[in-house]
């Protein structure tokens, strides 16, 4: 199979998405068979997307919640590609959740795994029913619980809850996100070159000057959280956030060491390309990387098992029937 190299489908998701279409199950619809084979190119693309990310301005000034992270490959009002690197933890189980249970509001997500064994995840049925308001308990179906195994597809619809477990080994996934509500007062807007090139500045100048995005029909990323306890399932008031550490150069390359980068060139003429700021937090693992030593995975200052964000699985199994032997399919809340 020819390699088609990540801005094929960069350029191909954009069209997909700025077409007219009948509704947005349609544009997912056509880009399966794009997102298959995008992830049968292996790590020759994934390799090229880290590269395209390591030039952006100010790419190692990322702090992160995580130890993990993503790489946005386009985004736009209505719909996102973007490509996430799930990393493990110091004692690589996988009997805790990555995320909280969570919806993404209104976006719509076809996700595939293209790199690694994969992770455990589970999805549940869209919509649910308020128990008691007082305690925010309320009552949710479960679909699946599976693994995102590699070459598998997973569409999960708007407002659809889902959790993810941490993986054993690294593993790289790409995402084509589309807003279920196409806002038609943008759609003009969304095609310009200028916004396609600006978008993140753009974001954040809506963000100080629009209190309210939705108001004038820009579409918002709004999530509903969920956690299981005592075998009972709640609505959380919002996110556990993590604060953000700044040991991210060091993480990224150990991820990138850990999956086969080998392009020392690259990397010698990154050094020389970099701006002293971006240099003086990179230089000292791009050096390392160079001389072939081994690059650790930093987590000091990660709380990886907060008790309501990375939940064990057990507790969503005193709410839920399940075995965590074999994937299961329309399984139902007790």
């Amino acid at each position: 199979m020819e390699r088609k190299g990540i801005q094929f489908y960069i350029d191909t998701f954009f069209k997909i998405c700025t077409e007219e279409r009948k509704n947005r199950y349609e544009a997912h619809t056509i880009a399966h068979p794009y997102l298959y084979r995008l992830a049968k190119e292996g790590s020759e693309t994934i390799f090229e997307v880290l590269k395209m990310a390591m030039l952006e301005p100010d790419f190692f000034h990322r702090k992160e919640a995580s130890h993990a992270f993503q790489i946005n490959l386009t985004g736009h009002f209505e719909h996102e590609f973007n490509c996430s690197f799930f990393v493990p933890i110091a004692s690589r189980e996988i009997t805790h959740s990555y995320s909280p249970m969570h919806t993404h509001g209104p976006y719509m997500i076809s996700t595939i795994n293209a790199y690694g064994e994969g992770y455990n995840s589970l999805i549940f049925q869209k919509g649910f029913n308020v128990v008691d308001p007082q305690t925010g308990q309320v009552e949710m179906k479960l679909q699946k619980y599976l693994r995102h195994k590699p070459l598998n597809i997973e569409f999960m619809d708007e407002d659809t809850a889902h959790t993810v477990f941490y993986p054993r080994e690294i593993c790289v996934t790409y995402a084509f996100w589309t807003h279920s509500r196409p806002t038609s007062k943008i759609n003009k807007l969304r095609n310009l070159n200028l916004v396609r090139k600006n978008k993140e500045l753009i974001k954040k100048i809506i963000k100080r000057l629009i209190p309210s995005p939705s108001a004038v029909g820009i579409a918002v990323h709004n999530e509903d959280y969920f956690y299981p306890k005592d075998g009972k399932l709640f609505k959380g008031s919002g996110r556990e956030i993590q604060p953000t550490i700044n040991s991210f150069p060091q993480n990224f390359f150990a991820v990138i060491q850990e999956i086969g980068f080998n392009d020392l060139s690259f990397l010698e003429e990154l050094k020389r390309k970099l701006p002293p700021s971006d240099l003086n937090l990179a230089g000292e693992w791009i050096d390392k990387f160079i001389k072939g030593e081994k690059i650790q995975l930093n987590y000091d200052g990660y709380n990886t098992l907060h008790p309501r964000r990375n939940v064990h699985i057990d507790e969503y199994r005193k709410v839920y029937e399940f075995s965590l032997e074999e994937e299961y399919i329309n399984s139902f809340s007790k």
